[in-house]
């Protein structure tokens, strides 16, 4: 009786909890995505396959109020197989039935609202400028580090002043890519010089201009890579880093995560090391979180912000694991009264009354957990600039190795604050052992029906690059190949739905920023999923030019 009794409690505390979201914080969801397999040949286009629903839905429901938008239909840049498509809710409809109905149509892997995001900030206070988010030593232990490889840090959020006179030397430049009109570096996005402006992306708004109108993202990158030294405003935690300006966010400092989601994988191909997420929400879309797995998965450090609801209620990316997940706290190390906190929470930065950058040559103060999540930025791109070959396992090792609770202390301030003279010394000893690397020995599973044959053809291959090919008696299994060099690294994943039969995908012998490869051995690890079941095989293939 009292164990039903305190399962009757905690259901009440989880009720509870769920309530303290306010009506404010609960955005409106103004589209849907539709993921379907890519139509080829005789089958519908896009545009036709769209319109086919949307009647089929209208006769058989009367629901109207929902259009698909004139090109919205994208393609993942990663994901062959597979397109999205953007549908517009023009009208109060209800969008579960709507959603359930759109799943039942053939080719149709996925459906789900289009969850939108907020950056992460709270009114500022002009009464208490007199509050430093670090101390001069600590500037000092942290410039001691930043000295070595320049690193890059991708800002996706409201974009960046790249003219601004603290950031304009350290903003990362597209060399491949001049303002022409013209695709030059054929990455699929024209004149993208200063990064790119991927706001309204799924609605085909998007543009080159990735120009901070909204000031919350130079903010940011003014904390983490502001120049020092030059007789000017203020020094970033970095000077040497470089910022990548990518905006998503509109105006208001709202956005959403399909456009998000192509941010991320931007930035990834891009070459970032680090990914700055100041921004959220308590809803995820699947292809926000396969963005970041996907940045992950490629060995790029995500940083995002717990979010300001003063609430252990998870928001995403910040939740998603693996991502490094930043809240606020103050020098008594207690959590600021705004920051969220929970089983998610992993470090605690300042983030009242941070002085940073404005667009237009400007400076003032914000407050809020995403000014701690630059901070924590600003301190990895000086630990990869030391350490350039760390994973991201070992980056989040050194960090609470050099915390003030190590072992964690509870869900409110979870591993504390960075001690930078901690974190000094722990870049100093050897190098930590890389503790998950994939293997290439795998327990295969006896799913026999989700992978046979599987091959790789020619190999030995050249530059004209080689195939995989497989067969599978099941229809939209999710296959990712990750391709490592000789020394563990990832060099480039390849991810593909199936269709029944025999599938082949190839790989151009490039790595994921389309640069050559050298010649020698290369390991692949092949993972096969649809449903419950899972199947991994791994192999060796060699390259000869």
């Amino acid at each position: 009786m009292k164990q039903l009794f305190g399962y009757i409690i905690i259901l009440i505390f989880i009720f509870i909890n769920q309530i303290f979201i306010n009506a404010s914080d609960i955005l409106d969801i103004d589209s849907l995505v539709v993921t379907t397999l890519k139509r080829t040949g005789l089958q519908l286009q896009s545009d036709a396959f769209n319109d086919f629903m949307l009647r089929n839905i209208e006769a058989s429901h009367r629901i109207t109020g929902l259009e698909p938008n004139p090109s919205s239909t994208l393609q993942l840049q990663s994901i062959d197989s597979t397109q999205l498509s953007v549908f517009q809710l023009k009208s109060n409809i209800d969008v579960d039935k709507v959603v359930e109905e759109l799943k039942h149509f053939d080719h149709v892997i996925n459906v789900e609202p289009n969850y939108p995001v907020r950056v992460f900030q709270v009114p500022n206070d002009p009464y208490f400028r007199n509050q430093t988010y670090l101390s001069y030593q600590d500037f000092l232990s942290i410039w001691k580090i930043s000295d070595s490889k320049p690193i890059t840090v991708a800002v996706v959020d409201t974009g960046i002043d790249y003219y601004h006179e603290e950031l304009e030397d350290n903003i990362f430049k597209n060399s491949r890519e001049i303002l022409n009109g013209v695709d030059d570096d054929g990455n699929g996005f024209i004149d993208d010089i200063y990064g790119y402006n991927f706001y309204g992306y799924s609605l085909g708004k998007d543009t080159a201009n990735s120009l901070d109108i909204h000031g919350h993202g130079t903010h940011l990158a003014g904390i983490i890579a502001a120049k020092k030294n030059n007789y000017t405003g203020v020094a970033g935690i970095n000077p040497n880093a470089s910022v990548l300006s990518i905006r998503f966010l509109d105006s208001e400092g709202m956005g959403t995560q399909l456009d998000a989601a192509m941010a991320i994988r931007y930035a990834v191909d891009m070459g970032a090391d680090i990914i700055n997420c100041s921004w959220g929400y308590f809803k995820l879309n699947s292809f926000l979180k396969d963005a970041v797995n996907y940045a992950l998965d490629s060995g790029v450090v995500v940083v995002a912000a717990v979010g300001n609801l003063n609430s252990d209620i998870p928001e995403y990316p910040a939740s998603i694991p693996g991502v490094i997940s930043v809240g606020s706290g103050d020098s008594n190390i207690k959590l600021e009264s705004f920051s969220s906190f929970g089983t998610h929470l992993d470090f605690l930065a300042k983030g009242k009354d941070v002085y940073s950058l404005f667009p237009n040559d400007n400076y003032g103060y914000r407050s809020g957990t995403s000014q701690s999540c630059a901070i924590i930025s600003g301190y990895v791109s000086a630990m990869l600039s030391r350490k350039s070959s760390f994973t991201v396992s070992q980056v989040k090792h050194v960090l609470r190795q050099s915390s003030t609770y190590p072992d964690r202390i509870n869900d409110r301030l979870g591993y504390g604050f960075v001690d930078l003279n901690r974190l000094l010394t722990n870049l100093d000893m050897e190098p930590l052992p890389e503790t998950t690397q994939p293997s290439i020995s795998f327990a295969e599973s006896s799913s026999s029906e989700l992978l046979s044959q599987f091959m790789n053809y020619p190999n030995p291959f050249s530059k004209t690059g080689t195939t995989f090919g497989f067969e599978t008696l099941l229809n939209n299994a999710y296959v990712v190949i990750k391709i490592f060099d000789q020394f563990g690294r990832l060099v480039n994943r390849l991810e593909v739905y199936t269709q029944k039969g025999y599938n082949r995908v190839f790989w151009n012998g490039k790595d994921k920023q389309g640069r050559e490869l050298s010649n020698g051995s290369y390991f692949y690890v092949v993972d096969i999923s649809h449903s419950l079941l899972n199947k991994k095989i791994s192999g060796i293939c060699t390259k000869l030019n």
